[in-house]
C-alpha cells in the first residue's frame, strides 16, 4: 500500500496520476483492437523467488479477468 500511495503522488504528465495494472487494464478493455504488451521487471533470482512468481501469477489472474490473455509468452 505504501508504494502505491507514493507512485500516486507522482506526476505522469499534464497532472495525471501513473496508473494501477487495475485501472490500465480497465481502459484498455474499452479499446479492443489494441494490443498492449506488459513485461514484468521482476525476475526470479536469489531471495527473490517467491515475490516473482506472486508477481507473475497474480498479474496473468489479473489480465485474464479482464480476458485480455491472446497469446502468452513466458
Amino acid at each position: 500500500k505504501k508504494i502505491i500511495e507514493e507512485i500516486r503522488k507522482l506526476d505522469a504528465g499534464n497532472g495525471n496520476q501513473i496508473p494501477t495494472l487495475r485501472e490500465f487494464l480497465e481502459l484498455v478493455k474499452k479499446h479492443p483492437t489494441l494490443t498492449i504488451d506488459l513485461e514484468l521487471k521482476v525476475y526470479p533470482r536469489d531471495g527473490f523467488e517467491e515475490t516473482a512468481y506472486y508477481v507473475c501469477d497474480k498479474t496473468i489472474e489479473m489480465v485474464e479477468e479482464y480476458n485480455l490473455l491472446v497469446v502468452l509468452q513466458i
